[in-house]
């Protein structure tokens, strides 16, 4: 909600609306009689931080999630009036959450510790989690697996996200899929009688984002993508926050088939389908580049991108370290293996594993 309601990060417009949706619901039950025991009730937050918030300023979620209870004690501190006791039905009944594409390490130092500081006796979960840029994944679930078990924290669990990558949405998104469309199709379909045909795809297991150690064609203290770079229907474009290094924001850009030149500054990958300028502006510290030759993707290789292939590039393993150079699972398998299970193959015979379809 902080992100839906215009402009986003105003306490003042998310908190008024989800105190009256929050007062509407406990109408509803009194008008519909409703007995037994009452479900919980969310509003699941961005892990942006909030400038705009009374406080925590600087860190993610927490400024939202404490502005939002403070509204529930007092509504008419966000113009409502209520009709229901909120502060007593928030505090019997709401578990606070969300969002995030932080591993599990900074996801405790940036929020779950100074959560547990500052909201004792409510729990929380991460409604959306996933870290691509966590380069084992298996490892990265654990952690979080290790948190959510345990007692001593308020974190009660988290769901991993996704089940399939959103080619509609593009960009970062496609990163976060466990499965992705495979180039065999079980059918057609349609919605309504008289809506298009949709062809139902066999789903492939996706490979998690694989870190280079050094890129080919890249140029340092220039510019090929400017921080204003403007995105239209006729170039694509976008800017990656939380990018570490300039050879990640090669990777992302070889990884999505749009991309043909990219711009890395500290922390920031930004990428454009526009092929490189030929006299590109300077710039101290920036490095930019072009993904160069795609290698091409083989049954089994991950959405969005070539990640597995990227190794069947010529010359490609010598650009790995020696940690990196090892075949790294599927998103799928990692997920099994961090949960004590292992990844189930029997839907091959059915839906052999096959190179993804860009749609």
């Amino acid at each position: 909600p902080d992100l839906k309601f215009q402009p986003p990060l105003r306490p003042q417009n998310f908190c008024r609306a989800l105190v009256s949706a929050f007062d509407a619901l406990l109408d509803a039950e009194k008008e519909f009689d409703v007995v037994g025991a009452k479900p919980n009730i969310t509003a699941t937050f961005s892990f942006g931080v909030c400038p705009w918030c009374t406080r925590f300023q600087s860190l993610p979620g927490l400024g939202q999630l404490d502005d939002l209870r403070s509204a529930m004690q007092d509504p008419r501190s966000v113009g409502y009036t209520a009709r229901n006791d909120l502060w007593q039905a928030y505090q019997a009944r709401f578990e606070n959450s969300v969002n995030t594409a932080n591993p599990a390490e900074s996801l405790y130092s940036l929020f779950l510790k100074p959560y547990q500081e500052n909201f004792q006796g409510m729990p929380v979960f991460i409604a959306e989690y996933h870290s691509p840029s966590a380069q084992d994944q298996q490892a990265d679930l654990e952690a979080m697996l290790r948190m959510a078990n345990d007692e001593s924290t308020l974190l009660k669990g988290f769901s991993f996200f996704e089940f399939q990558a959103r080619y509609d949405k593009g960009g970062a998104e496609l990163g976060f899929g466990m499965f992705g469309l495979g180039e065999q199709p079980l059918g057609e379909f349609t919605l309504t009688p008289t809506s298009w045909n949709y062809t139902a795809w066999c789903l492939t297991p996706l490979a998690a984002p694989r870190h280079l150690s050094s890129c080919p064609q890249i140029t340092g203290d220039v510019e090929y993508v400017p921080a204003n770079q403007k995105f239209d229907s006729h170039t694509w474009g976008y800017d990656e926050a939380n990018v570490a290094r300039p050879e990640d924001c090669c990777g992302r850009c070889l990884e999505l088939p749009v991309c043909n030149s990219w711009t890395w500054v500290p922390n920031t990958c930004r990428m454009s389908g526009s092929q490189p300028p030929k006299s590109p502006f300077s710039l101290q510290g920036a490095v930019s580049g072009s993904p160069g030759e795609r290698p091409r993707i083989l049954p089994g290789d991950g959405a969005g991108g070539a990640s597995r292939a990227m190794l069947l590039m010529p010359g490609i393993l010598d650009l790995l370290s020696e940690e990196e150079a090892p075949r790294y699972p599927p998103v799928p398998e990692a997920v099994s293996a961090a949960f004590g299970g292992s990844f189930p193959e029997a839907w091959t015979s059915f839906c052999p594993a096959t190179a993804i379809q860009y749609l």
